[in-house]
């Protein structure tokens, strides 16, 4: 019968510990360093997506509530084209566009 009750007791500890950490604020899920990851993964895909950018030369990193590129492209247009997509990624506020054109 203790057993029983102790299994019981893990469950709802572990139920009440999974509820507890999903009780979190928009800002505070923004701030783990998981979900800048994921923002930074999301740009980068968009950017890796589309053809002819050079986005392997593209390096995105989270800041506050935006991202920073960083990195190289191959014109002015390319530099451009890349902020307008990476602006276009859901959760992204603001886009510090510091890509540089090698010509």
């Amino acid at each position: 019968m203790h057993v029983n009750n102790f299994c019981k007791a893990l469950l709802l500890g572990g139920w009440l510990l999974l509820l507890a950490g999903c009780a979190t604020t928009d800002q505070q899920v923004e701030q783990t360093p998981r979900a800048e990851a994921v923002l930074e993964t999301r740009v980068k895909a968009a950017l890796l997506e589309t053809p002819g950018l050079g986005a392997a030369a593209i390096i995105v990193r989270k800041e506050g509530q935006g991202v920073v590129l960083s990195g190289f492209v191959e014109s002015e247009d390319k530099k451009d084209q890349a902020e307008e997509i990476a602006a276009g990624v859901e959760g992204v506020q603001r886009v510090d566009n510091q890509l540089e054109v090698k010509y």
